[in-house]
């Protein structure tokens, strides 16, 4: 992002950035939302983009072995003092997003929606954002390329994507998720689209 902002200044404010951040370990999702991890995260971020304004920032997954609230009083803090703009939760339950919220202001919640993950639309997720005014952003509508209709077993998928360690990836799981996206292709065909049209038509 710095490299293309230097080359195209005059799109800086033309768009919004969102990090998340935090993580240690991307293939257990170990993260450090700590008060001084988010420091630093942020205090890197900046350093690294030199003068582009972080839009919204946080965490990519609650780390469990920090409350909720002190990682948010951090990231306020960092709003405080100008260095985000503003704060965003990711791959959060509706609890979660309620004790933040108590906080500080969330401005928005990424989470994983896609045709075959619907879980925010059962497990109160949605309709807490809904209540509380905090806009929801889905991450990876396509499935991790499943959807698409492009992947038919694990050796369609690049070795260092890190979907692959996930369950519904795992040999015991795939097939039958590839029975689900048989099924989708069959209904993108009945609208004369493509699978990969048909998911992203769905999220909106």
């Amino acid at each position: 992002m710095n490299r293309y902002f230097t080359q195209y200044p005059e799109d800086a404010d033309k768009a919004v950035l969102a990090i998340k951040t935090g993580i240690v370990d991307m293939r257990t999702f170990t993260m450090d939302g700590s008060p001084a991890g988010v420091q630093n995260f942020v205090d890197r971020a900046n350093k690294i983009l030199d003068g582009k304004k972080i839009g919204v920032l946080g965490c990519g997954r609650a780390d469990k072995s920090v409350p909720i609230k002190d990682t948010v009083v951090a990231l306020a803090q960092l709003v405080i003092e100008g260095k985000i703009g503003g704060i965003q939760l990711s791959e959060v339950s509706a609890s979660t997003i309620r004790r933040a919220a108590a906080v500080a202001k969330i401005d928005m919640v990424v989470t994983e929606i896609s045709l075959w993950t619907t879980d925010v639309l059962e497990n109160g997720v949605a309709e807490t954002c809904a209540e509380l005014g905090i806009p929801m952003v889905a991450h990876t509508p396509l499935g991790a390329g499943i959807l698409t209709g492009q992947i038919k077993s694990l050796y369609d998928m690049p070795a260092n994507d890190y979907h692959r360690f996930f369950p519904r990836f795992q040999p015991e799981n795939f097939a039958t998720n590839m029975q689900l996206v048989s099924k989708i292709k069959g209904l993108a065909g009945l609208k004369k689209c493509t699978s990969a049209q048909l998911a992203l038509s769905w999220i909106n």
